[in-house]
């Protein structure tokens, strides 16, 4: 299972569930019990990963600065 602090596990569904709906993502459902569900990025979430490692690279390159806003 992916690992990201402070998120329930209500938010990340519901995010998922909004990739999903945006055709982001792909949900793949075993029907399995217990519940067991794969995502994977949609051909249009692989397209948008060059923008995705730019804006992780600006951020990296500029980050915060504290005395501005």
């Amino acid at each position: 299972m992916l690992d990201i602090p402070d998120i329930s596990q209500k938010m990340l569904k519901q995010h998922l569930r909004e990739l999903e709906s945006d055709g982001l993502v792909h949900r793949r459902d075993y029907q399995e019990q217990p519940t067991r569900v794969e995502y994977s990025l949609s051909a249009a979430g692989r397209g948008l990963m060059p923008l995705i490692m730019a804006v992780r690279d600006f951020s990296r390159d500029y980050p915060e600065d504290p005395s501005v806003g």
